[in-house]
Order: C-alpha cells, then structure tokens, then sequence
C-alpha cells in the first residue's frame, strides 16, 4: 500500500553508451527494474541535441519517479544491484562525494578507487585521509556549491589529469584497504595487544 504522506523522489541520469544494441538492451531492461521497486520511468532515450562546451555531452537520459524515498533505497539495497556495483561504477566519468557533516572513510569512496572512477569529495572526517587533492582525486570545501562545481567540470574537462588521479587512487586502495592489506593490520593490531597482555612479543 502506497503511504499517502510519502513525498515522490527523482532521479535523473545522462550517461553514454557503446553502440545502439546497448542503447537498446538498456532501454529494455531499465523499466522492468524500477517497477520491481516502485519506480516508473518518465523519460529515456538518446539525445538529439547537446549544449557544446568544453564538457563532452551525454548522449542518453533517463528520468525516474520513485513512490518515495524508501522505495528508492530498496532499488538500491537490491542485492542484485549491489552485485553489478563495480560495473555501475565503471562507465561513471566521476565520482562525487558532496558531504557537509562528517564522514569517516567512506565505503563508496574506496569502491570508486577500486573501480578506477575519478573522484571529486569535500573536506570533511577521514575523507582527506584518502584523497589528497590533485593526486588521488580532488578535494573541495563542503557546502561550497562553486566548488564542487568546478571539481566535477576539472574532472570532465581534463581526462588524462582525471584518469592519471584514478590510477593513483586505485593503487592507494589495493595497497591500504584490499582484503590482505586489512587482514595484516588487523592481525598486527590483535597480535600487540594479545602479545602485550601476556607480556611477550608478537611475531605473525
């Protein structure tokens, strides 16, 4: 049953595909998608014309309106979803992170590393940790609007300075936070402690 009070939630989408078969597989698979979640599709299809710019234009949009906003997080807790991850993020051209409070590391932030997308984030928590600007991505004042804009159009604008970022933030991420490299630490960390309330060294 729809919740009369729910407010709508929309989300709008331009990206760029290979060739008109993924066009087309797109087209057909999105909406049946979104039902399952009650979402609808309002608009989808190629763009005919583009605002010409230093920016390279999209060539699909695809607009959807979702029940509310719990129905929006249920599309994206899909584990079906979450099992595409990596592939959602591949064909991103940037990753953005516009927090104003304060973050810890954030999960999404090493997926985009990972996944060799090049990331624009603000300034907050743990997240300079990780992106050192202009080497492992960009890094913009939170809650500046003007910033984050010229962030995201750096990243568009320049793609080999993006991608050389991107390669850098994948080596960060394989080296500090891949499975093994967490493992160690942790090891270490359980280790020195075991070893220090026992009162003899650790040696793993």
């Amino acid at each position: 049953m729809t919740d009369p009070e729910a407010k709508p939630v929309y989300a709008l989408n331009l990206f760029d595909v290979a060739d008109r078969d993924e066009y087309l597989a797109y087209a057909r698979r999105s909406p049946r998608e979104v039902e399952r979640h009650g979402g609808r599709v309002i608009a989808l299809g190629e763009l005919t014309d583009a605002i010409v710019g230093e920016i390279e234009p999209r060539q699909v949009l695809i607009l959807v309106e979702w029940q509310s906003r719990a129905h929006f997080d249920s599309y994206r807790e899909d584990p079906e979803l979450g099992a595409r991850l990596a592939d959602l993020l591949g064909v991103m051209d940037c990753f953005v992170l516009a927090s104003t409070r304060t973050e810890g590391v954030p999960q999404s932030l090493l997926q985009a590393f990972a996944a060799g997308v090049p990331v624009v984030a603000s300034d907050v928590g743990g997240v300079p940790e990780v992106v050192a600007d202009g080497d492992t991505g960009i890094l913009v004042r939170a809650g500046s609007a003007l910033d984050l804009e010229r962030g995201i159009e750096a990243v568009l604008s320049d793609r080999g300075a993006a991608e050389r970022r991107a390669r850098a933030a994948r080596a960060l991420v394989e080296a500090r936070f891949s499975h093994h490299a967490t493992m160690t630490r942790l090891l270490d960390l359980y280790g020195g402690l075991l070893g220090a309330r026992a009162g003899v060294g650790w040696a793993r």
